[in-house]
Order: structure tokens, then sequence, then C-alpha cells
């Protein structure tokens, strides 16, 4: 056997063990079953009011006009989920900051490239797959309490919708795990995610300046919402999928390069 394949076993090796050991300390801490629990409730909790509110408006003559189960839904997660989903990215690398531990993960781990990307690596899937079924979630808990205000939805749309979020919050995820390994802190890093998701674009855009307004058609949370169908989009959904891609690419070649130059401590 040649020492080149000794050392191509032994980065395959590096990487997929340290996958392991980042599955492993995901789910052997609580904080990570309180932050997938509590955005869950957030979702269902945001779905339950704005359905039951509008149907309360149209039973007192309200015009409200018609929503799906799905949208309402989205609303939950763009609004409030994607903030409880970034704050579990947020603590696979900023809270070993806290403890400490990230001593013991750098000696295991040194290389900090391979570090974050194993951190993505686990991340990012359960991310996924949490935004996909807390979306899934929202929507069947709406479905009851729009009663006459519901749009007409088919099963095809709230799956595909329910894919779309999953995708999204992954991507959110992976920002946030960038951002936080270059802060090292779990409040400033959902700072950051909140500014760069609602705050910055909202300001941008109320500026009435046009090269600013242009600027926060680019944000995250722009894209986001062009990718979770709002209307009148202002590029295609492969454009946002694209733009929120490049985000997280500067965020981890930022996290990576702050963890080289840096010391652990």
């Amino acid at each position: 056997m040649t020492a080149t394949t000794l050392g191509n076993r032994r980065e395959t090796t590096g990487l997929s063990g340290a996958v392991a050991a980042e599955w492993v300390k995901l789910w052997s801490v609580r904080s990570t079953w309180w932050s997938l629990g509590a955005t869950a409730l957030l979702i269902v909790g945001y779905v339950l009011i704005v359905s039951v509110s509008a149907s309360a408006s149209r039973a007192n003559g309200i015009e409200v006009p018609p929503m799906t189960p799905i949208e309402v839904a989205a609303g939950g997660v763009f609004m409030m989920g994607q903030l409880g989903l970034a704050t579990l990215a947020a603590l696979a690398m900023a809270g070993e900051y806290s403890t400490g531990s990230i001593l013991s993960t750098l000696q295991h781990v040194p290389r900090r490239g391979r570090l974050l990307l194993a951190k993505i690596l686990v991340i990012a899937p359960v991310l996924f797959v949490a935004g996909t079924a807390v979306t899934l979630l929202g929507a069947l808990a709406g479905i009851p309490f729009l009663q006459e205000v519901a749009g007409p939805w088919s099963l095809g749309e709230v799956v595909t919708s329910a894919v779309r979020l999953g995708g999204y919050s992954a991507v959110v995820g992976v920002m946030a795990l960038g951002i936080a390994a270059m802060l090292r802190s779990v409040a400033g890093t959902l700072g950051c995610v909140f500014l760069l998701q609602l705050i910055l674009p909202m300001a941008l855009e109320s500026t009435g300046v046009e090269f600013l307004m242009t600027a926060s058609e680019y944000f995250p949370g722009t894209a986001g919402m062009a990718l979770l169908g709002a209307e009148d989009p202002i590029y295609s959904a492969v454009t946002a999928v694209a733009i929120l891609i490049g985000w997280a690419a500067v965020a981890w070649a930022g996290g990576v390069t702050v963890l080289r130059w840096r010391d652990a401590v």
C-alpha cells in the first residue's frame, strides 16, 4: 500500500470521524431538543393566531383575502421559525466557546476547514429535515382553523413548499454556523442573522435611494421571500437559491479564515 493511499485513507477517516463526533455532540445536549421543540411551538402558535384571527375577522364581516395553510405556515417559518433553527446552528459552534469544549474539539480536529465542514455536514441535513417537518406541522395545524378563509390548495403544493422551506432553513443554518465561528457568540450570531434576514433589507428599501433599494434585493432575507413564493417576486427561485448559497459560502469562508487566524480561546 503506497503512502498516497494511506494519506487519502487518513483524510477520509478524518472527515468521517469528525462528522461522527459532531453528530454525537449535537444529539447529546439538551439545547438541541429545546431549540427544535421551541421552533415547532413558535410556528404552530403563529399559525393558530393568524388562522383564528382571520376566521374571526371574516365572521365579523371584515374582508379577509383567502390564504392557504402552507402560506400561513411559511410566514411562521420566515418570521419566527428560522431564528429558532439558526439558534441550533449557532449553539453548535459558539456554544463550544462558552463551555470551553472548543479546546478539546480543535485538539482532535486541528484542521479548521475540516472542523467547520464536519459541522455543516451535520447541521445542514438536520435543519433541512426540521424545517420541512415544522412547516408541514404548521400547515396541518392551520387547516381546521382557517375554515372559510382557506384558499385552494393541494397536497403537492404543500409538500413542495415544505421542501423549499427545509432547504432555506438549511442554508440559513450554514450561514449562522459560519457567522458563529467568526463571532464566538450565540447572541451576536443571532443578532447578525436577524439583521441580514429582516432589518437591513427593510431599512435599505425604505430609504428610497435607488442603489440602496437595489442592494436590498440581494440580501438573504429578500432571496428567501422570493424562494418561498412571495407575491411579485423580484427574481426567479433559481436566482434566489444562488444568492442564498452565495451568502452561506461567504459565511463559511469567513468562519474558516477567522478560525485559522485566531487562537481557539
